[in-house]
């Protein structure tokens, strides 16, 4: 890339593709934005301004949305309910009796 005449009243107009361009020769030079402007006649924001856009329109091609559905819906379990001295529980019905005796006793509704 050659450095770039233009009046200095008219800012330059860039295509896409220049744009890209610009963006891969610069990322090849290994120089910084300002470096690489004083060395082709590009003023670093310009350099920075399309590495964003193109960063921008990458990130935009690589999101897409995948709609999650569960392979099956969730089953109700039963459940047992119980008070004891204004505490309130909620068990599976599945629960063991010895794991239930255990959360009873807990509550200070059992002896051992």
């Amino acid at each position: 890339m050659t450095k770039e005449k233009r009046d200095s009243a008219t800012p330059m107009r860039r295509t896409k593709e220049e744009g890209q361009a610009l963006v891969e020769h610069w990322r090849q030079s290994g120089l910084s934005a300002r470096a690489y402007g004083r060395i082709h006649g590009v003023p670093p924001h310009v350099v920075h301004y399309w590495a964003g856009k193109i960063a921008k329109k990458k990130n935009q091609e690589d999101f897409f949305v995948v709609p999650l559905e569960p392979e099956s819906k969730p089953q109700t379990e039963d459940v047992l309910e119980f008070e004891l001295d204004r505490k309130f529980i909620r068990v599976p019905a599945s629960m063991s009796r010895e794991v239930l005796a255990q959360v009873l006793r807990a509550m200070g509704g059992g002896q051992p």
